[in-house]
């Protein structure tokens, strides 16, 4: 039976340049992937995902009122695999619907996105994904005083933001990867803020 795959790791731990290379060595391999996104994530456009290492696709995407199986049924019944990038933004409901692919379609479902948002809490998705993955990665990265960096801090120009809506979208402008102590004493550049 083909499993369902979660792959999370903080900002900037190549969770988006993984995926996209998951998918060319499974093209090259002569596999067909569906690549899938949420339409939350329109940072690079609505349809493309890409890496901060430069190398980009074309994707599918769906809104949270989406039923995958319904939007996406021919593509999946001719695809090999599905690889969905920044699946945090999913729902519980299409999480179930991932799993669903995975055991009755006998389709291998990987994805990758953030395991929490910049208070600690839990995505949708991710949350529903450390429930039901067969396999779960996590990817690591470095704080910049030398410990794993777990939390995706979202700064400003006065320093770390602790309130706020949970998604807005951006990247080094915005948020940085940060070790739990460095986050819970507002250090951030390796000095107190």
């Amino acid at each position: 039976m083909a499993k369902l795959e979660f792959t999370y790791g903080s900002m900037g731990s190549s969770k988006t340049a993984l995926a996209l290379m998951r998918k060319f060595a499974l093209n090259e391999s002569g596999f067909n992937v569906l690549l899938l996104k949420p339409s939350t994530d329109n940072r690079d456009g609505s349809v493309i995902i890409k890496s901060r290492v430069g190398i980009e696709a074309e994707a599918r995407t769906y809104d949270t009122h989406d039923r995958i199986l319904v939007k996406f049924m021919d593509e999946i019944l001719d695809c090999d695999c599905v690889i969905v990038d920044e699946v945090q933004f999913s729902t519980k409901t299409q999480i179930i619907e991932l799993k669903k692919i995975a055991e009755e379609f006998n389709k291998p479902v990987y994805t990758y996105g953030l395991r929490t948002d910049f208070q600690l809490r839990f995505f949708e998705g991710s949350e529903e994904l450390f429930k039901l993955a067969d396999v779960v990665n996590g990817l690591t990265k470095k704080c910049e005083c030398g410990n794993e960096a777990i939390v995706n801090a979202r700064y400003d120009d006065n320093g770390i933001i602790y309130e706020g809506e949970q998604v807005l979208l951006g990247s080094n402008d915005k948020y940085k990867s940060l070790c739990y102590s460095c986050y819970k004493k507002g250090r951030l550049n390796g000095r107190r803020n």
